[in-house]
């Protein structure tokens, strides 16, 4: 159960949007954080920090390093991955989970590391666990990770009932099945507001639809289309069951 909070709440944080990264300068980083609430079936509260950079060496490419801290189950989850500017093909991605007694207990290591490396037309996948099977998956046109649609999203054009549809990998949620991409689809439907500690803003609601669940996705109309809330939606109770709020932006 604690394993499947914590990949819940990953999930909801893997969409961000902006036509921007044509613009984005060599030596630019973007830092964002935001706070992170499990609701189901208790409340349980995290920190998620990310930060994107665009390097020239060896080649333009943008490097995402992220951070997600659940200091309540002394889970803390490390990811750094490479895309290139020229295509946003996904040149490597690393995950590393230091887990808490707690999850220890149940399956008998306190840390997991999953790496995904590209290879001609393919993702490599190595891991140090039987949760995460090593193998092989075709890169097919669009292919991103819930950690790389931070990025790769932002070039989404935001017009009421506009949908985009993309494959993902989700190295965040270990089951001991091969990782396969999922279909994903965000649909724009409609404008709202937003409060969350970094301040008000008016938004684009995104819905995100992945693997049976439902997010709502709330989108800044300035500054680069910034993720300001998602929420988490069982599909057949309407309750919310994962919350993601930001809190800094720079």
């Amino acid at each position: 159960m604690i394993l499947r909070l914590l990949c819940l709440a990953l999930l909801s944080i893997s969409a961000m949007a902006g036509d921007f990264l044509s613009d984005w300068p060599v030596g630019k980083t973007e830092k964002i954080s935001y706070d992170m609430t499990m609701l189901i079936p208790t409340e349980m509260k995290g920190i998620v920090t990310a930060e994107i950079t665009r390097v020239a060496q060896p080649e333009p490419m943008f490097v995402i390093n992220q951070i997600y801290d659940i200091p309540s189950q002394e889970v803390k989850v490390i990811t750094s991955e490479k895309y290139r500017v020229s295509d946003m093909r996904i040149l490597f991605s690393e995950n590393y989970f230091k887990l808490g007694p707690q999850i220890k207990a149940q399956i008998g290591t306190d840390s997991i590391v999953i790496t995904a490396k590209a290879v001609g037309d393919s993702l490599e996948i190595t891991s140090n666990s039987p949760l995460a099977p090593a193998g092989k998956v075709a890169i097919i046109p669009g292919l991103t990770t819930t950690t790389g649609a931070i990025l790769t999203s932002r070039n989404f054009a935001f017009k009421l009932a506009a949908v985009r549809k993309y494959s993902q990998m989700n190295f965040l949620a270990f089951t001991g099945k091969p990782f396969l991409p999922e279909n994903v689809a965000d649909s724009v439907i409609g404008e709202d507001s937003a409060s969350v500690p970094a301040g008000n803003f008016k938004c684009f609601k995104v819905l995100k639809s992945a693997n049976g669940q439902a997010i709502n996705a709330y989108y800044n109309k300035e500054k680069n289309h910034l993720p300001v809330m998602l929420e988490v939606v069982n599909p057949t109770t309407g309750m919310t069951s994962a919350r993601v709020v930001l809190t800094k932006y720079e």
